[in-house]
């Protein structure tokens, strides 16, 4: 309640031309307890009963809460209905109300009128079913679940404009209006997706079946190697142990006969005899690296982990070939660091990849020097390096030299000897221990080969 409203609100037109001096008000509530409007009374003259007015004026503000509320229900739904309006009028996509018993079209939007090439008019004269492409029983159940709450999500497919029939994604809901339930539904036009979806499917399926015919053929083409390969080791255990005994005996009588043990030789009979022996000793060192071949190649070959100095290795093989580099003139020498370079490894198969290194650098060294180096290792991993001044390797050989029976070009005057299988042998050698073999060479100037390793196997570790 207020008094001497002159003194506070003077130009207040109620204030000043009709003269009220005091106001008493009291809250609208609706029956949740919300405010909803105030009720006011004006006097002329100073409230004196204030309980009374006060009491007067909640029992009128009580009595004008149903329709107070009523009101603002009823403006709230005008306001409502007004932005459903612009937004049904006016929404750029086709929207249609729909009776679901009878299929009818109550409402479209302009938006529908040119997706179906049909005036509002027209249209709401007609069936959603006089559109359908698919069986109309299906469109119906459609409608119908969605009637029930069932369904707010169908695909349909329509004929619209043109007779063009399009794939429509239809979201919709029941929607009550004038004591009935009608359907809303908001169309999209999804024919481009599933068109692609199809399309993509499709080449989906041929890159499967393109996958497993490749498979197939991989897997034919596998089988087939590992057969060949199988029949190629069995023919390398069989010629070994086929032609070794003959050889040991060859090796055998050759060495007595060059021993004088059965009778005295003259120089062209000795000379005859050596013949013999180192032809023996090529054909056993053939023999020896084709059964190993053999059993690397049908996984057959063992790993003997153990620690080593990898130093001692290669100054091992450096003393093993002086004399037969001091033959030939040429300076054989290992370059080791001053640490040791201890390594874990099958110490036999990095012993045998130094050797044949070797062995092919003399072959193919004339003048100059050898040397074996040893790196030192990177985090993990070892290296060994043998380095010759020989002939070289022309560039256009470079991807071939480890290939089995593969002879290089060069050697003492053009003649190959060896067994060709030296470099092949040291790539799955170096393989077996989970490691492989690089080369660099300049033809006139000298090769490099490389052994790169890793410096700790475990000691369960498998051949590779």
């Amino acid at each position: 309640m207020r008094d001497r409203l002159a003194d506070r609100f003077g130009e207040d037109p109620l204030v000043a031309e009709y003269g009220y001096s005091s106001f008493a008000g009291a809250l609208i509530f609706d029956d949740e307890g919300e405010r909803i409007g105030i009720i006011g009374a004006y006097f002329q003259h100073r409230i004196e009963r204030e309980p009374a007015v006060r009491g007067t004026l909640r029992l009128f503000a009580a009595a004008l809460s149903p329709a107070v509320s009523a009101l603002k229900s009823q403006r709230a739904l005008c306001e409502s209905e007004e932005r459903y309006a612009a937004m049904f009028a006016h929404g750029h996509m086709p929207i249609l109300l729909i009776e679901p018993e009878s299929t009818q079209i109550i409402e479209a939007n302009a938006a529908a009128c040119a997706l179906y090439g049909v005036d509002e008019r027209e249209l709401t004269t007609m069936s959603i079913l006089q559109f359908a492409a698919d069986p109309p029983e299906a469109l119906r159940k459609e409608l119908r679940a969605v009637a029930s709450g069932l369904r707010d999500y169908f695909v349909a497919r329509q004929v619209v404009a043109r007779r063009e029939v399009k794939d429509m994604e239809v979201f919709a809901g029941p929607l009550a209006m004038g004591g009935r339930t009608l359907v809303y539904a908001v169309l999209h036009d999804v024919t481009e997706k599933r068109r692609a979806e199809a399309e993509l499917s499709r080449y989906r399926h041929e890159l499967e079946m393109v996958v497993q015919r490749r498979t197939a053929d991989l897997l034919d083409a596998t089988s087939a190697l590992e057969a060949e390969r199988e029949r190629r080791s069995k023919l390398y255990r069989d010629m070994g142990l086929e032609v070794r005994t003959p050889l040991q005996t060859i090796l055998g009588f050759s060495e007595t006969l060059a021993t004088g043990l059965a009778g005295e030789l003259n120089s062209e009979q000795m000379r005859q005899v050596t013949m013999i022996g180192e032809a023996a000793k090529r054909l056993s060192a053939l023999l020896d690296d084709i059964l190993e071949l053999s059993r690397l190649e049908s996984g057959g070959a063992e790993l003997r982990v153990e620690p080593f100095d990898l130093r001692h290795l290669a100054e091992s093989a450096v003393v093993s070939v002086q004399a037969e580099a001091a033959d030939k003139g040429l300076t054989v020498r290992a370059e080791v660091p001053g640490e040791p370079v201890d390594v874990e490894t099958d110490r036999t198969k990095v012993e045998q990849i130094i050797a044949e290194l070797l062995s092919n650098a003399l072959k193919y060294t004339e003048t100059g020097e050898i040397v074996v180096r040893v790196a030192k290792p990177l985090p993990g991993e070892a290296r060994v390096e043998v380095s010759d001044t020989g002939v070289g390797i022309p560039a256009e050989d470079l991807p071939n030299v480890f290939e089995e029976f593969r002879h290089l070009r060069g050697g003492r005057a053009g003649v190959h000897t060896g067994t060709g299988l030296g470099l092949a042998l040291c790539k799955r050698l170096a393989q077996a221990i989970g490691g492989r073999i690089e080369v660099d060479s300049t033809l006139g100037v000298g090769s490099t080969f490389r052994a790169v390793f890793p410096a700790h196997l475990a000691q369960d570790a498998q051949a590779v």
